[in-house]
Formats: C-alpha cells, structure tokens, sequence
C-alpha cells in the first residue's frame, strides 16, 4: 500500500503494540509518530507541530482511556480519521472513529491485515 507520504500518529501505552504498529506503518511507506499516552498525544497536537493524516489509538490505557482521548481529539476539532484498536467487544460500540482494527484473544496480538485495511480505507475516503 502505498498511500503516498502519510503522517500516522500511534497512541498506546504498550510499547510494544506501539512500536510493532511503527515498524509495520514505516514498511508500508508511513511515516510515524509514537505517543504512550493520550495525554501526550493530546499535548503534542495541542501545539500544532504536528498534524497528522490519520491517528490510530488504543482504546484501553492507564492514564487517559482511548475513548477519552478521541473525545478530546475531537474536542480541539481536528479533522483527521481515527482508527481504534482493541478487543472487538471494546471497540464496537464506538461511534465517533472511522474503522477499527481488533486485537486477538490469545495473544493481545494486533490484526495487521485488518488494520492495513482500516487504514486504506479512510485514506481513499473522500
């Protein structure tokens, strides 16, 4: 997939969930932006240095909850897609992101094609 250079901002606070999502992303052609709160992520939007074209974000975290922090995305108005990640039961009942990509059950492992997927579609969405 190559989407042309595109910003994704990762928010969770597993690093490692965090970082394998990076890894992935920047072999798709990505660039990216790794945050393990929602706090930070909510700090460093707030200043306007950086404007993603996409945000994906955990839903369950310590510090801020994901949901909380895409209320507060959505708060500050800025209009980039979200995509949620976690357990399916979590993620779907949210209505305010674009697409949701699940975690597994066995190993809290992260659907890569699933979330590729989410990605390309709210990329080519009008």
């Amino acid at each position: 997939m190559n989407m042309g250079q595109k910003t994704v901002l990762i928010v969770d606070d597993d690093r490692y969930t965090a970082e394998w999502i990076s890894i992935l992303l920047r072999w798709e052609g990505f660039d990216t932006l790794t945050c393990t709160s929602g706090r930070q992520a909510v700090q460093l939007l707030q200043t306007g240095k950086y404007l993603p074209d996409i945000i994906i974000t955990a839903i369950v975290m310590t510090s801020m909850s994901g949901q909380k922090f895409i209320c507060s995305v959505r708060e500050m108005r800025f209009p980039c897609p979200i995509i949620a990640i976690g357990y399916q039961e979590v993620i779907d009942g949210l209505d305010n992101v674009q697409e949701r990509a699940y975690k597994s059950r066995e190993n809290s492992a992260i659907n890569d094609a699933m979330l590729l997927r989410a990605i390309e579609s709210v990329m080519t969405s009008p």
